[in-house]
């Protein structure tokens, strides 16, 4: 095994982190609105991800339905650098 130089670099936030971060506050704060934003942002990435993992249309389709439904239910619950 190769000798690891050190720790890991953190992440740099970016631009979008913080977007993020401002759509879950509203989505945390019921704002149907926000979830459409989110939901803009990244359902081809989500699908695309579901589709490879499944490799069925209808089940990708409805994994990313269950993971924008458990984000507006859990909005709340979310944790900054966790």
């Amino acid at each position: 095994m190769s000798e690891s130089a050190g720790p890991l670099p953190l992440r740099v936030a970016t631009v979008a982190d913080d977007a993020d971060r401002a759509v879950l506050g509203r989505i945390a704060d019921g704002e149907l609105r926000a979830l459409d934003e989110l939901y803009e942002r990244y359902k081809t990435m989500a699908y695309s991800i579901a589709y490879r993992i499944t490799n069925d249309a209808t089940l990708a389709e409805d994994v990313v339905q269950d993971a924008f439904l458990g984000a507006w239910r859990n909005a709340a619950r979310y944790i900054e650098g966790r």
